[in-house]
């Protein structure tokens, strides 16, 4: 069984901030015999491992809101659609935005930010994946581990990733509890305890 048949891949606009923008992933023109076609999409952390945002379904685009890229690849973000057939075999396609960071948030505006992100993010898997993937952004945009943060921060920053964990735990009762779902989810949860 071969791969879906090359298409396009696209993601408008080219560039933004961080939380805020609103970026168009696309897909179209894959062609498969084994139907039907299945688009996931997501992206390409720091080290190159693939997080994903949107589960597998046959929508060929979504609109996600992105995290800020490292400053040292000039806040490049390698956004991915991998995309399968019945069989599950599979293609990928990747695009390049530039999402740099928005405005630094003070402690409050960050706890309203991970409540309310979590909060909105409770529906489905793919809302908490990208919740927690925005939400991993914003606990770890000061690096405590590099600095000496306040208790503050280092407490607030616990009771976030808490809330995180608690996020995650309810993934038993949705709709889409895969492997595939898990593991994403596990891969940002990596990312929220990091520092």
């Amino acid at each position: 069984n071969s791969p879906p048949q090359p298409g396009s891949f696209s993601v408008t606009p080219g560039s933004g901030f961080a939380l805020n923008e609103t970026f168009s992933f696309v897909a179209s023109k894959w062609v498969d015999s084994d139907l039907p076609i299945t688009y996931q999409f997501g992206y390409l952390t720091a080290s190159g491992e693939f997080t994903s945002l949107v589960s597998p379904s046959e929508n060929t685009f979504s609109y996600l809101t992105l995290a800020a890229g490292s400053s040292s690849a000039s806040y490049a973000v390698t956004c991915v659609s991998r995309i399968f057939d019945s069989l599950a075999a599979g293609s990928s396609s990747s695009a390049a935005v530039t999402v740099k960071p928005g405005a630094p948030m003070s402690l409050a505006q960050m706890s309203a930010y991970v409540n309310s992100t979590l909060t909105a993010g409770s529906g489905s898997s793919d809302s908490l994946k990208q919740s927690v993937a925005l939400t991993s952004y914003v606990l770890n945009a000061e690096d405590c581990s590099a600095t000496a943060c306040s208790t503050e921060v280092i407490v607030a920053k616990v009771s976030a990733r808490n809330s995180v964990i608690g996020n995650i735990a309810v993934l038993a009762d949705l709709d889409d509890p895969t492997e595939q779902t898990v593991t994403g989810l596990m891969t940002s949860l990596a990312s929220v305890t990091q520092n």
